[in-house]
C-alpha cells in the first residue's frame, strides 16, 4: 500500500511538473490553439491575419508579441498598419513613432506616415515625407503615388497622370496604378481609355479588393449594374463583411426595387459594423420606398410599420451624427409625405428649424435665417411661435403685407392671442391707403400665377458612396425651395432620369417649359452639385451650374445656390391683373426687387413664345402695347401709369409685363429685312462655373480609397 502512495505521488509530482514545463507554450498560444511562444511567431501569424482583414486578431497577436518584446520595431509597424486599415490615423501615427524610436527609418513606414497625413489632411507633411522616400528611391511605387494623389488634389491633373504612367513603367501590372489612371481617364471624359486601363487593372488586380471594389463602383457609375453587381461579389466573397461591398450589393437591390433582399444585406452589414453611416442612410431610404409600395399595393398597415422603421432608422443616424444635413432633409420629407399636419411628430423636426433660424436672425442671416423658418413651416404649418418670428422677421425686412398675411393666418386657426390682435389691428389701420386695399385686390386669396413651369430630375448615382439617393433628396430640397419663387411654378415629383432622354421625353410631354437634371457627387467634407437647365420643347442646354461646398450646412447652401441662378437667370415676369384708364395693377412688387419709377414694357400674351436658345421667352417688336411706370408698391403689386403705344387702345388685363431688352439686346430681325424684329425677353444668364478645378477634390477622394 505505502509503495502504491509513493508511485502515486511520483506520478502527481511528474504530471506537476509536465504541466509548469508547458506554461510558458501554453502562454504564448493563439486562439485556434496554434502555439507562437515568440514574438516573431506572433508578428507572422498577426500577418496573415491582416491578409485575411481580420484587424482585431490581428491587433491582439501583435499586443502579445509587444508584451513579450516591447521594442520589436516591425511589431509596432505591423501594428499602425492595422490601425491604419481601421482608419485610426492618428493612433497608427503613434505606433509609426514607437517603430521608429526602435528601429530604422525604412521606406515602408514612411510612406504609410505619409498616407496617414493624407488622410487627416496634412498634406504639406504628407508631400515632405514622399519626398523623401522618393528621394532614396526614385522609382518607389507607393512614394510616387502619393506624389501623383497630392498633385490630383491640388489639380495638377496632368502632372498626376504624368507620374502615373512614368510609375507604370516601372510596374506595369500594378492593378492600383492602373486602376488611378481609369479614375482619371474617366473624370477627363476620355471613356475609350478608362475603359481600357480599367479592363487592364482587373487583369493583374488577384485579390486586392481595393482595385476590385473600385472597378465596381465605376461600372455602378458607369451604368453597368450587373457587372458591379459581379464585383461587389468578388470582394465579399473575400471578404464578407467588407462595408463598401454590402452597401453597393444593397444599393443595387434597391435600384431594382428587391427591397427585401436589400434590407437583408444591409442588415448583414450594420451587425457587422453598428456605425455603418451609409448603411444607415441606405436602411431608411429603402424601408421608405417599401413602405411606399406596401401603399401602392393597398398594404397599409405594412406601409405604417415601414414607415416607422425608416423614421427609426434615420433617426438612429442622425443621434451618431446630428450634423448630416442629408439625413435630416430626407427624414423631413418622410415626416411630411407620411404625417397629417396635426402630427405631434412634425413639432420636434420643426422645432429644430426654428431654433436654428432664431440663431442665424440674431447674426443678421435674414435670407438664411427665412429659408429655415420657411422650412419649419413646411413641417408643421400650424406652429405658433414659428410662425409668429417669422412674421416679425417679415416686418423687419419691411414687408407690412406680407406680415399681416402671416398673423392673419394665425388668427384663422385659432392662434391669434391679444398682441396678435393688437398687431393685426395697428396693420389693418396702416394698410388702409395700400395699392392693393385701393385696388380691392387681395394677393393671397387668389391663387398664384407663375409664368415659368419646371419639372426637376435627379440624374446619377447621387452622393455614391456617402448618400446612396442623395440627388433625390437634394432635387426635393430644390424644388420647396422654388415654392417661395413667384415666377418658377415646380410640378411636385422628382423622378429620376438616368439619361436626357428619360427626361427630356416626359417634360416635353407634360407641357413643362423647362426642366433641371440635378447631379450630385459627395466626399466626407465636400458636396459637387452640377445642374442643367434646359428646354422642354427642344432640349437644348440653356444654363450648366456647378458648385461645390464644404463645411456645415453646405448641401443646403448648394441646393440654393442652384434655385438662385436658375432665377436670376430667367427674365422677370408679370401680368397686368386690373386697368383703370390710364393706370393698371400688376402682380410684381417689393419682393421682386421693384422700385418707384421702374421702367417696364406690357406685350399681347398671344404674342408671347418660348425661346429655345436661352432661358425667357420671345416676342415681336409689334406686340409691345404699352410703357409702364411704377408708382406705389405693395410687397406684392405695384400701381403703374400706363403709356399706349400707337393710336388705339390694345391694352388689356392678362398681357405680360417685362423690363425693357436691354441696349445689348438688341431686336433679332427674322426672316427678311422688312419683316417685324423679335425681342428677347431675358435676363443676363450668369457664368457658368469651369468644372476643371471642382471636380478634382472627388477624384482625389476616389484615389485615396485605393491606398
Amino acid at each position: 500500500m505505502q509503495a502504491l502512495r509513493r508511485g502515486a505521488a511520483l506520478c502527481l509530482a511528474l504530471a506537476l511538473s509536465l504541466s509548469a514545463a508547458t506554461l510558458p507554450a501554453q502562454a504564448g498560444t493563439l486562439a485556434g490553439g496554434t502555439p507562437a511562444a515568440t514574438a516573431p511567431a506572433l508578428l507572422e501569424q498577426a500577418r496573415e491575419q491582416r491578409f485575411l482583414a481580420a484587424y482585431y486578431q490581428a491587433i491582439d497577436s501583435l499586443q502579445a508579441a509587444l508584451r513579450l518584446n516591447p521594442a520589436y520595431a516591425p511589431a509596432w509597424q505591423e501594428l499602425a498598419w492595422c490601425h491604419y486599415l481601421l482608419h485610426e490615423y492618428e493612433q497608427a501615427l503613434s505606433h509609426i513613432a514607437r517603430a521608429y524610436a526602435n528601429g530604422p527609418r525604412g521606406n515602408e513606414l514612411v510612406n504609410l506616415e505619409a498616407f496617414c497625413n493624407v488622410h487627416l489632411g496634412r498634406l504639406d507633411a504628407a508631400r515632405s515625407l514622399f519626398q523623401e522616400v522618393a528621394g532614396r528611391q526614385s522609382a518607389n511605387r507607393d512614394a510616387r503615388f502619393g506624389l501623383a494623389l497630392l498633385d490630383i488634389a491640388a489639380g495638377r491633373v496632368a502632372s498626376a497622370r504624368q507620374t502615373l504612367h512614368d510609375n507604370l513603367r516601372h510596374n506595369p501590372r500594378d492593378a492600383r496604378l492602373l486602376m488611378a489612371l481609369a479614375i482619371i481617364f474617366r473624370a477627363e471624359n476620355r471613356p475609350t481609355d478608362a475603359a481600357a486601363s480599367l479592363v487592364e487593372a482587373l487583369r493583374w488586380a488577384g485579390n486586392d479588393s481595393a482595385v476590385i471594389f473600385a472597378a465596381a463602383m465605376m461600372q455602378f457609375e458607369l451604368g453597368q449594374p450587373f457587372e458591379a453587381e459581379r464585383l461587389a461579389r468578388q470582394v465579399l466573397a473575400r471578404l464578407p463583411e467588407h462595408s463598401g461591398a454590402l452597401t453597393l450589393l444593397a444599393t443595387l437591390y434597391f435600384g431594382q426595387a428587391a427591397y427585401d433582399q436589400a434590407l437583408e444585406v444591409l442588415d448583414h452589414a450594420l451587425r457587422a459594423d453598428a456605425a455603418n453611416r451609409q448603411a444607415w442612410f441606405l436602411l431608411g431610404q429603402v424601408q421608405a420606398a417599401a413602405g411606399l409600395a406596401r401603399s401602392e399595393a393597398g398594404d397599409g398597415a405594412g406601409a405604417e410599420r415601414l414607415r416607422g422603421e425608416a423614421i427609426a432608422a434615420f433617426r438612429s443616424l442622425l443621434e451618431q451624427w446630428p450634423d448630416d444635413e442629408i439625413a435630416r432633409l430626407a427624414l423631413e420629407n418622410l415626416v411630411m409625405d407620411g404625417t397629417s399636419f396635426e402630427a405631434p411628430l412634425r413639432r420636434d423636426y420643426a422645432e429644430w428649424r426654428f431654433t436654428r433660424a432664431a440663431a442665424f436672425e440674431r447674426r443678421f442671416l435674414f435670407d438664411i435665417a427665412s429659408a429655415e423658418y420657411r422650412r419649419g413651416l413646411a413641417i408643421d404649418p400650424y406652429a405658433n411661435l414659428g410662425r409668429r418670428r417669422y412674421a416679425e422677421l417679415l416686418r423687419i425686412n419691411r414687408l407690412p403685407t406680407n406680415y399681416f398675411a402671416e398673423l392673419d393666418f394665425l388668427r384663422s386657426i385659432g392662434k391669434a392671442d391679444q398682441a396678435v390682435e393688437d398687431a393685426l389691428e395697428i396693420y389693418d389701420n396702416a394698410l388702409r391707403g395700400s395699392v392693393a386695399r385701393e385696388w380691392r385686390f387681395d394677393p393671397f386669396a387668389r391663387p398664384v400665377v407663375r409664368p415659368y413651369r419646371l419639372q426637376v430630375y435627379a440624374n446619377g448615382p447621387g452622393g455614391i458612396p456617402w448618400h446612396i439617393g442623395s440627388d433625390l433628396v437634394l432635387g426635393r430640397y430644390v424644388r420647396d425651395l422654388f415654392a417661395n419663387s413667384s415666377q418658377v411654378q415646380v410640378d411636385h415629383t422628382v423622378l429620376r432620369a438616368d439619361a436626357l432622354a428619360d427626361a427630356f421625353r416626359p417634360a416635353r410631354e407634360s407641357g413643362t417649359a423647362y426642366f433641371l437634371m440635378l447631379n450630385v457627387q459627395e466626399t466626407a467634407d465636400e458636396i459637387l452639385v452640377r445642374a442643367e437647365l434646359r428646354s422642354a420643347r427642344t432640349g437644348e442646354l440653356l444654363l450648366p451650374i456647378e458648385t461645390v461646398r464644404s463645411g456645415n450646412d453646405r448641401a443646403q447652401l448648394a441646393a440654393a445656390y442652384v434655385v438662385d441662378q436658375v432665377q436670376a437667370a430667367l427674365p422677370l415676369q408679370g401680368q397686368l391683373l386690373e386697368q383703370r384708364v390710364d393706370q393698371g395693377l400688376v402682380n410684381l412688387g417689393r419682393v421682386h426687387g421693384l422700385a418707384v419709377d421702374d421702367q417696364f414694357i406690357l406685350v399681347r400674351a398671344s404674342g408671347l413664345t418660348l425661346r429655345s436658345d436661352a432661358p425667357g421667352r420671345r416676342y415681336a417688336d409689334a406686340d409691345i402695347v404699352a410703357d409702364l411706370t411704377v408708382l406705389r408698391l405693395d410687397d406684392e403689386v405695384c400701381l403703374v401709369q400706363i403709356t399706349r403705344r400707337g393710336f388705339f387702345n390694345r391694352v388689356n388685363p392678362g398681357d405680360q409685363v417685362f423690363r425693357p431688352a436691354a441696349a445689348a439686346e438688341a431686336p433679332v430681325v427674322a426672316g427678311a429685312a422688312t419683316a417685324n424684329p423679335s425681342v428677347a425677353a431675358t435676363a443676363p444668364v450668369p457664368a457658368a462655373s469651369s468644372t476643371s478645378d471642382q471636380r478634382w477634390p472627388f477624384i482625389f477622394e476616389a484615389l485615396r480609397r485605393l491606398y
